[in-house]
């Protein structure tokens, strides 16, 4: 059985991690706990070199409960590049989940830029960047769990993310300039094919919850998804096991996917393994090396039911090198 990167003490969870390598260093942003047994995520950052850092907080909720991102803030996902807002250059951009109910519905994505990985993180004031219109969905789950990638170096993002509604559950793909900060510039927007995923059951899968990475030199898209699945036991609504997959990224809107490894129970020994992500370079592109790939994911333990949050004080994140074909 692997063993957590770091650990945290009781009633304090950590989960959901994006991972950045740049000029030797590691950088992580995950989301955790600030109160032992509170359910609040705020996102904290480490780095390492030989050793991971303390933990540092870079985005807690807003101090109104009712703005947008009141609750909670939770799937931090940073990328390099150059972003002005007339005044100042950032050289990061995090985008995150917020939310302001108890329930983690009605989630919307947010921009937060920093000049240096470990912040100060200032939250863009046009926030929300992705929206969730309220109206006939006032109890699903909304649009959230972001990956970007920067597409040329400079301020071509893309986002992919998690759109949660009547519909059921989907990936969508969002490309736009962010040079200009308040003047951004979309370019396009549109769902992702799922095609060529399966559940754990053989079923058809939903492309859900990815961190991915470019790789513009074979034009290929990487994600690590949830992969669905239930095997009776509680928590029910936490995942079995993380898959790593490829794509042409040309081919994003009818293109079909090709499975590369799972980590699941056979691997790591635990129940559930979940809320995974990619070792990405400053810009969100596959490393430099192509015969190997990182993979830090979050695992925890059974419950008696759903309620029984001893699951929930178990997250811990862990890593695992997988080896491509």
């Amino acid at each position: 059985m692997s063993k957590p990167l770091f650990d945290d003490a009781a009633g304090h969870y950590n989960y959901c991690p994006a991972v950045l390598h740049h000029e030797g260093v590691t950088h992580l942003w995950y989301c955790a706990n600030e109160k032992a047994y509170e359910i609040v995520d705020s996102i904290m950052y480490r780095h390492e070199k030989k050793h991971f850092s303390s933990p540092e907080v870079a985005l807690r909720p807003d101090d109104d409960i009712t703005a947008w991102d009141g609750v909670h803030v939770c799937d931090p996902s940073v990328i390099k590049g150059i972003f002005n807002d007339g005044e100042t250059v950032y050289h990061y951009a995090m985008a995150y989940l917020g939310c302001n109910t108890l329930d983690c519905t009605n989630n919307e994505i947010g921009l937060a830029f920093a000049k240096t990985p470990a912040g100060p993180w200032i939250k863009w004031s046009q926030n929300p960047l992705v929206t969730f219109d309220l109206k006939g969905f006032k109890r699903y789950w909304g649009v959230g769990q972001p990956s970007l990638i920067n597409l040329d170096r400079q301020s071509k993002l893309g986002l992919f993310y998690t759109r949660g509604d009547g519909l059921g559950s989907h990936q969508w793909f969002l490309m736009f300039d962010a040079k200009n900060i308040y003047q951004m510039k979309e370019m396009t927007h549109h769902p992702i094919s799922h095609k060529g995923l399966w559940r754990l059951d053989g079923l058809p899968d939903a492309l859900i919850n990815v961190d991915a990475a470019f790789d513009p030199v074979r034009d290929v898209l990487w994600v690590v998804r949830d992969k669905c699945g239930d095997d009776g036991l509680y928590p029910s609504i936490i995942r079995q096991a993380v898959e790593v997959s490829w794509i042409p990224f040309s081919d994003l809107k009818r293109g079909t996917w090709q499975k590369e490894a799972v980590i699941d129970h056979a691997l790591t020994h635990f129940v559930r393994n979940h809320n995974a992500a990619l070792k990405r370079d400053a810009y969100g592109h596959l490393l430099d090396r192509h015969d190997a790939m990182d993979v830090y994911y979050t695992t925890s333990i059974h419950a008696k039911s759903n309620e029984d949050l001893q699951y929930l004080w178990r997250y811990r994140i862990h890593r695992h090198r997988i080896r491509l074909k």
